[in-house]
């Protein structure tokens, strides 16, 4: 009899023992992020006109979303570490490109991001005697409809290091400062 007896309690506490790795194995349920609807099956080619245009120009989706920056007519994204953007999109039509007489080029400077922390910026020094230049991402010739627009591209935000061009490597480059120099002789 006590045999039987410690052979039911064995029984008995084995039985408890799977229950209780059944309750706290792998087989436990997780609970998951609710689904997002999937995406339309196409894209239509033609943007919806009525859309702003930072709508437009990200209508098939953002790279990446770290300090997303929305411009009148680009979008960045903006590196701190680095201080240089991730990336740059536009959204050039035959339209945008068209070029607005007004809109003088010579009126814009370089200059800081506002709405980047001053920690994070980008300044004007850091390109002084560096041997790079300022380049554009987002060019400034692209986006000539209003002053507002070539402005916004030369916020130091939308530029990224450029290796300066000695005027050897690059004639067009020196035909346009000699070309400003009215004692020098042009050849």
């Amino acid at each position: 009899m006590i045999r039987e007896l410690k052979l039911l309690v064995a029984a008995v506490a084995g039985w408890g023992s799977c229950r209780t790795y059944d309750h706290f194995s792998a087989k436990s349920q997780v609970h998951a992020a609710t689904l997002l609807p999937p995406p339309p099956a196409s894209v239509p080619v033609q943007p919806d006109e009525s859309a702003s245009r930072q709508t437009q120009i990200m209508r098939f989706g953002f790279p990446g979303t770290d300090s997303v920056r929305f411009l009148n007519d680009y979008v960045l994204s903006y590196d701190r570490r680095n201080r240089t953007a991730h990336w740059v999109f536009e959204h050039l039509t035959k339209e945008s490109l068209v070029k607005n007489d007004k809109v003088d080029r010579s009126k814009c400077e370089f200059h800081e991001d506002p709405l980047i922390h001053p920690y994070f910026q980008s300044r004007n020094s850091d390109y002084k005697g560096s041997g790079f230049d300022r380049g554009h991402l987002a060019a400034a010739g692209n986006h000539r409809k209003c002053q507002l627009d070539v402005n916004e591209t030369f916020l130091l935000s939308n530029m990224a290091p450029q290796a300066s061009c000695p005027s050897v490597l690059c004639p067009s480059r020196k035909r346009r400062l000699l070309s400003g120099m009215k004692s020098a002789e042009y050849v």
